[in-house]
């Protein structure tokens, strides 16, 4: 069994590969809504590692870059040193820097496994895109797909589609949905969900991947849930998942262990209510880590130093 494991969290402050910039503010609503103390009441030796802020570029594709070049750097130390990263978007486009990262640390143990719960695909490029938006293109460039300035980051090595699978698809193009068939990519569209049961899908996608990787990953974009409940997304989709079967499914299914890393993404604050969406974000990341072997606080406190839990207030410029 792989040792426990402190949870550093990483704010990635970027709206640049979305069409609406809001979610760039997410992980500060987060932070000071007080995500750090939840999680070390329930327990978890939880620190801010740091935010990457997006620089002040005009052109998103450079901003993006340039983010995600910087959080594949903290996020491959943080795994090549058995530390668990927990991304906090920031729109979806942040994971070409998260999973890349993590796959790199990793990859000396063996491959990543990667659960990815979303309304969307995210498998354009730019050719097939319409919209041009980034944050519709990461999962394509994490399996090698889409422009090389972005495929090459953290080493240019593809995620394995064979160890992919993604829950609640509702909301996809063609282009998009044909490279991820012909790949292999195991999709869970969202009438599946609804027939057979959450439990019952998140169970085959665990047992799936975890026999043929050395960890998992698991990046939740808030619009798979049915934005009814979770209204502060960047795109919602209707009929989605609701967050109640979502816990309840987390809190039925085997651990997802080894956990190589979490990303929670496309938060935005600004269409939220009453803080309905950052509580359910919150109640997630509580209840995955609680069903991993995640460390638990030292009775001496948490392992972070001064300097990392300063870092709850540094907001750090991505360069």
């Amino acid at each position: 069994m792989e040792p426990a494991q402190p949870v550093h969290i990483i704010g990635v402050a970027c709206g640049a590969g979305a069409p609406d910039p809001g979610c760039a503010e997410g992980p500060r609503a987060l932070r000071e809504g007080g995500l750090v103390s939840r999680l070390r009441r329930a327990g978890l030796d939880a620190v801010w590692n740091a935010t990457i802020e997006a620089p002040a570029e005009r052109d998103p594709f450079r901003a993006v870059a340039l983010v995600t070049t910087a959080l594949a750097r903290r996020a491959r130390d943080l795994a090549a040193h058995k530390r668990l990263p927990v991304v906090l978007g920031g729109d979806h486009s942040c994971a070409i820097g998260t999973w890349r990262g993590i796959a790199a640390g990793l990859a000396s143990r063996g491959p990543l496994g990667l659960i990815w719960i979303d309304a969307h695909m995210d498998a354009h490029t730019p050719q097939t895109t319409r919209s041009g938006m980034l944050h519709g293109m990461p999962l394509a460039c994490l399996l090698g797909y889409g422009d090389p300035r972005l495929t090459a980051i953290a080493g240019g090595a593809r995620l394995d589609p064979g160890l992919v699978c993604l829950i609640g698809v509702r909301s996809f193009e063609i282009g998009e949905a044909a490279l991820l068939q012909r790949l292999g990519v195991r999709v869970f569209f969202m009438h599946e969900v609804a027939r057979r049961g959450l439990p019952a899908v998140l169970a085959e996608a665990i047992g799936t991947l975890r026999d043929r990787s050395a960890a998992l990953g698991v990046s939740l974009d808030l619009d798979a849930l049915d934005p009814r409940a979770a209204p502060g997304v960047g795109s919602p989709v209707p009929r989605g998942i609701r967050p109640d079967q979502l816990l309840a499914a987390l809190a039925a299914a085997a651990p997802v262990a080894p956990l190589a890393g979490i990303e929670v993404v496309e938060y935005n604050p600004y269409r939220d209510t009453r803080g309905a969406t950052a509580r359910i974000a919150a109640a997630f990341l509580e209840a995955l880590l609680a069903r991993t072997p995640a460390q638990r606080v030292p009775a001496n406190g948490p392992s972070g130093n001064d300097e990392e839990d300063a870092a709850e207030r540094t907001r750090r410029r991505a360069a």
